[in-house]
């Protein structure tokens, strides 16, 4: 009887794992097989890139822009509006402002005849962008603790 309510407790976990949901979902690694977090990200970032790529087929410049502005703020107010951790909205905040100063520099390229500084300094920026994606991204992840499939009950 305790091994099938263990295993009752377990069967959601390993939906979501075979999903490739569990971290969305639950917001912990997976307590069926913890390293499938990194193939959670790899099947999302599969998924959700094609998508994001189409903003590209946009013709427009302006329209494109508009989008990316909204994509951004929608995520700054999704964050404030939901449960999550202060420190995820000053990483989305510091995104955003990355991302702000990329146009202002995209702009004076466009006005000064591209020097090669300005270049240097718009592809830092490019990698800053990236790099604080994944630092939000990891920030709205929580590791937690080892799971244990009754609670005070070590696992073997």
């Amino acid at each position: 009887d305790q091994q099938e309510r263990a295993l009752a407790q377990l069967w959601p976990h390993f939906i979501a794992t075979c999903g490739y949901l569990h971290t969305a979902i639950y917001g912990t690694e997976s307590v069926v097989n913890p390293v499938t977090w990194s193939l959670e990200v790899e099947a999302q970032f599969y998924l959700s890139m094609p998508i994001l790529a189409q903003l590209f087929r946009i013709p427009s410049f302006r329209i494109r822009q508009t989008v990316f502005i909204g994509l951004i703020v929608g995520m700054l107010v999704a964050l404030h509006v939901s449960d999550s951790p202060v420190r995820a909205r000053a990483r989305a905040w510091w995104l955003a402002a990355i991302a702000m100063l990329q146009g202002v520099i995209g702009y004076t390229q466009y006005f000064t005849g591209v020097p090669w500084l300005l270049v240097a300094v718009h592809i830092l920026g490019a990698c800053l962008i990236w790099i604080f994606v994944l630092r939000l991204h990891l920030r709205l992840r929580s590791r937690g603790r080892p799971w244990s499939v009754q609670p005070g009950v070590p696992t073997d």
